[in-house]
């Protein structure tokens, strides 16, 4: 009896065994359960409608349940169709035997639902942030996947796991830009929406690969990261791409761009959606662009206008983030113009709300003038300049510049700028510069409680030309300070010396207010300089003498071919007009071409000794001028020598640079003198007390700069004026 029992329950467990292995593997196909599924899903949900051909009865035995599996059935929810290809629905077991069968897990596999039965399937569900994305920026697209729901008591959803693909997705942001041809895999769960495989298409530009994962675990934690591979591009597509979001001048120059590119994210949300914290990061590698500009941009130190910036091998890295460290660094080579080499640079930004911080290290080899040090650098010979400056509201703070080059250095310490470009304070400022291996600048800038500049030598070549340029910016209009300027030699043109210069005075307002200065061309030459308020007329007066006038006046062309000669100039200004006189006593004119010319009308003596190399001779020279904005006036011109006296009046308008002088020129002093020594015709005709006869030239100079001309006439009477000048001359 025992082995019967035996037997049986063996019997029994064989064959539960076999049947749970058989429903399991292939389960058993039967129509029987159509109809009590369909109407019991339309109890607990009527807008779901359920038509299935034949159902598959089958075990898990990892689950320990039965599931009801189905191909391709008739699913509608609330009037829209689901393509599904396969329905899997897990029962709990007792729940067969009960008056309520339970649903625990469904599982289905959708096929190419479109996005408008989507957003219809989306109408449905509550507010939120998501549907009115869907609903408001997704216009086109299928999607298909495995769904896995799992339910409690009434079918009440408490899981869910979704594993599908998304294809062919148009999205509309911002009312204006469309990304179109969207393909992604997604993993969807209870805490975690994952895209991966992102392949889409942004204006043209290819998103060729990324990934965006969304945790909905505590807050909502948004990252991704997205991979763009650009070719050549120009302008108009970058206009194109950034205009939605930023408007940039620099878009209408011509601009090739190509490169790979890779967007990093990182977004935090409370519950309520308020942005807690944020991180994106650009990355870019292998960028080659190159910017043709419109208009030539002029940088300080290069001497040549940039028409095209070509860059390559750029790497770059821009991270923005919610606690503000922000922060752009760019760095390859590049080249101005049509250079033949490229050079390298690097630059570092980090930027909040109020400033930004950068640093710069760039190599370069343009040509470079800096005209206040009489220092050049020819092409193609390398330099280095690097800074560490911030902006702040439009303010530049440079704490380092220094610029270096074989042995040339200039370093500059604590510059500030206000936001229009003007000069309001630094530290120190270093110069030491050499020309053909002969130094030229060395010397220290100091701006304390004064301004204190001192050092063994400055080139102040180009000072002259400088101070009487038509620039009228006055960057250092915000400084008023006492100064005071201390150099052992200080170099002038053709290479004249200064030695010992010494100045003290006071600027206000960027301009001088006061000067005493003194200094010694050696060999007992000295040169003195005053500058002081006239109470009287609230003008400025300022007094030159020197010793040797050919520094002074080397930069002028007029007197250029001047040697030897004491200078004094007097001049009374204020911001509207001057007046001024200069006189030159006992110099001499060498290499004149435009004396040679008139001379050689009526003077063939003095012509000789123009031209013989010991110069033309005169006892003075006397010019009083005014000058206001629109034309410098020449009130009187008057030169007298032993070979020829000049008077001349004209004027010069400083806008146009047109030029009309006129004048009367008298050579051939010797012959004045033989007709004077006639009697009474002498007497007559030349005045006895200055012993000047009547043969002279009057001249015209008139024209353009360039193009001056001028006419002679080789027999004209002196003129009163002229008689009178020289008799006062000659008493004097």
């Amino acid at each position: 009896m025992k082995n019967f029992f035996l037997s049986t329950f063996l019997i029994i467990l064989l064959i539960i065994m076999v049947l749970t292995a058989y429903l399991s593997t292939n389960g058993y196909e039967t129509k029987k359960f159509n109809s009590i599924i369909s109407k019991k899903i339309r109890a607990n949900q009527p807008d779901l409608a359920v038509k299935v051909r034949s159902i598959k009865i089958k075990i898990d035995i990892r689950k320990a349940a039965i599931f009801l599996s189905t191909n391709n059935p008739a699913i509608v929810y609330q009037d829209i169709s689901l393509p599904l290809s396969t329905l899997n629905i897990y029962i709990d077991f007792p729940s067969l035997f009960a008056s309520r069968i339970q649903i625990n897990t469904i599982n289905f596999n959708l096929q190419n639902l479109n996005i408008i039965n989507f957003k219809k399937l989306v109408t449905r569900i509550k507010p939120s942030n998501f549907k009115s994305f869907i609903m408001n920026n997704v216009s086109e697209g299928d999607i298909e996947g495995v769904f896995n729901l799992e339910f409690e008591k009434n079918l009440k959803l408490i899981d869910y796991q979704i594993n599908g693909v998304v294809k062919n997705l148009d999205i509309n942001l911002l009312d204006k830009t469309n990304i179109k041809n969207t393909n992604f895999n997604f993993l969807v769960d209870n805490e975690v929406i994952f895209l991966e495989a992102i392949k889409s298409n942004f204006k043209n530009i290819p998103i060729n690969t990324g990934e965006i994962k969304i945790d909905r675990n505590n807050n909502l934690k948004i990252t991704g990261k997205i991979n763009t591979k650009l070719k050549e591009i120009n302008e108009n597509k970058i206009q194109e791409l950034v205009n939605d979001f930023v408007n940039f001048k620099i878009y209408e120059n011509k601009i090739k761009l190509s490169g790979d590119f890779l967007s990093k994210f990182s977004m935090t949300f409370s519950e309520s959606l308020e942005l807690k914290k944020y991180d994106f990061i650009f990355e870019g590698k292998q960028i080659n662009s190159q910017i043709e500009f419109n208009n030539s941009i002029k940088i300080p130190l290069i001497k040549k206008e940039i028409k095209k910036i070509d860059f390559d091998k750029i790497k770059l890295n821009f991270d923005i983030n919610k606690k503000n460290n922000n922060r752009l660094v760019v760095e390859g080579v590049y080249k101005f113009n049509n250079n033949t080499n490229y050079e390298k640079f690097k630059i570092t930004r980090n930027l909040d709300k109020s400033r930004s911080d950068f640093n710069v290290d760039l190599n370069f080899s343009d040509s470079v003038d800096i005209e206040i040090l009489n220092y050049k650098k020819a092409k193609n010979i390398s330099a280095n300049l690097s800074s560490i400056f911030t902006l702040i509201n439009k303010k530049i703070n440079i704490n380092n510049l220094d610029y270096k080059e074989r042995k040339n250095s200039i370093s500059v310490k604590g510059l500030k700028l206000d936001k229009n470009k003007n000069f309001t304070g630094v530290k120190s400022i270093k110069v030491n510069t050499y020309n053909e291996n002969q130094e030229k600048n060395n010397f220290t800038f100091l701006f304390e409680d004064k301004i204190l500049i001192s050092g063994s030598k400055y080139d102040a070549t180009n000072i002259i030309q400088l101070i009487n340029s038509k620039n009228s910016n006055n960057y250092l209009k915000k400084v008023t300070k006492d100064i005071k300027i201390s150099f052992k030699n200080i170099f002038t043109e053709n290479n004249n010396k200064l030695k010992n210069f010494n100045l003290i005075g006071k600027i206000k307002d960027g301009k001088f207010e006061k000067i005493l200065s003194k200094s010694e061309f050696g060999e007992s030459k000295y040169l003195d300089i005053t500058l002081k308020n006239d109470t009287s007329s609230n003008k400025k007066i300022l007094e030159i003498f020197s010793d040797d006038s050919k520094p002074l006046l080397a930069n002028y062309s007029f007197f250029k071919d001047i040697k030897d000669g004491k200078l004094l100039f007097l001049s009374k200004f204020d911001k509207v007009e001057s007046s001024a006189s200069l006189t030159i006593e006992d110099f001499k004119v060498q290499n004149a071409p435009g004396f040679a010319r008139l001379l050689s009308l009526a003077d063939f003596g003095g012509v000789a000794d123009l031209l013989s190399g010991e110069g033309l001779s005169f006892e003075i020279l006397e010019i009083k001028f005014t000058n206001s904005e629109d034309v410098m006036r020449i009130e009187e011109l008057y030169a007298i020598g032993p070979s020829i006296s000049i008077l001349i009046d004209g004027y010069v308008d400083n806008k146009s640079g047109l030029t009309s002088l006129k004048g009367t020129m008298i050579p051939a002093k010797d012959l004045n003198k033989l007709i004077s020594k006639i009697p009474l015709l002498g007497k007559i005709l030349v005045p006895k007390e200055i012993g000047e006869g009547i043969f002279g030239v009057s001249f015209k100079i008139k024209g353009m700069p360039g193009k001056l001309k001028t006419t002679v006439n080789p027999i004209k009477t002196l003129t009163p004026r002229f008689i009178t000048k020289a008799l006062e001359k000659r008493k004097k």
